[in-house]
């Protein structure tokens, strides 16, 4: 869906930003995992 892959995109765009965040990094693996 448009509104999943927009989702997984910010999300990715915010794990950029806040690369530290292994927890973040962590949640956009497992966002992608359900879009996927």
């Amino acid at each position: 869906m448009l509104s999943s892959h927009a989702i997984a995109r910010f999300s990715l765009d915010m794990s950029q930003t806040q690369s530290q965040s292994k927890n973040n990094r962590k949640a956009l693996s497992y966002i992608i995992l359900i879009t996927v």
